[in-house]
């Protein structure tokens, strides 16, 4: 979690990819989820190379549940 010039995120890994190397594909940490205080959601894209428009590669948050404690 953190901001950047865009707004407030959250970082996420893209489990789809299974290709090396990770930090190009589905491990790269710039892969953000942005909050939109307008719209009040949380969404973004996966800029991966096996998506190349956010059309197809578009997220958005729709549940978040709380950590089970251990």
């Amino acid at each position: 979690m953190g901001s950047d010039s865009n707004g407030k995120y959250f970082t996420f890994y893209d489990n789809a990819s299974g290709k090396l190397p990770y930090s190009s594909y589905g491990a790269n940490p710039e892969k953000k989820l942005y909050y939109n205080p307008t719209a009040n959601v949380i969404e973004g894209g996966s800029n991966t190379s096996y998506f190349t428009d956010y059309t197809e590669g578009y997220y958005r948050v729709t549940q978040i549940r709380k950590s089970k404690s251990l």
